[in-house]
């Protein structure tokens, strides 16, 4: 998968994540924020892993790739499950507001990092 295309897909996921957290649900606009701030998080870390795995796809070692791809979504629910308790119970947030919106918003990042994780593996089989 080059650049541009990734690029591409994940500025619509960002565009389809602010779609679900100010539209498809009504919450209070401090919600709405943390949302943003969630699809923002999700962005920098589809990035990253991105980077890391494109240069691991390029390694000698047979095993990198999934190692990192294990470890990504390890680390990744992991960090979405303490951001969305921090922000409901150190920083006040509506967990009736903030739950399933958080979800289906974690669930169209895993999908697309899933999907473009998967593109970069075939490319490094052919």
């Amino acid at each position: 998968m080059n650049r541009t295309k990734f690029f591409l897909f994940l500025f619509l996921c960002v565009i389809f994540s602010w779609l679900i957290g100010n539209v498809m649900f009504t919450i209070q606009e401090k919600s709405k924020f943390f949302l943003s701030i969630l699809s923002v998080f999700f962005m920098f870390f589809g990035i990253v892993v991105y980077e890391i795995s494109s240069r691991a796809s390029q390694s000698k070692n047979l095993y990198l790739f999934s190692q990192i791809f294990l470890i990504s979504v390890l680390l990744k629910i992991t960090l979405f499950v303490f951001i969305v308790i921090l922000a409901i119970r150190k920083l006040g947030y509506d967990k009736k507001e903030i739950i399933i919106p958080a979800l289906f918003i974690y669930l169209i990042f895993t999908i697309y990092e899933t999907y473009f994780l998967m593109k970069i593996s075939h490319q490094k089989l052919s």
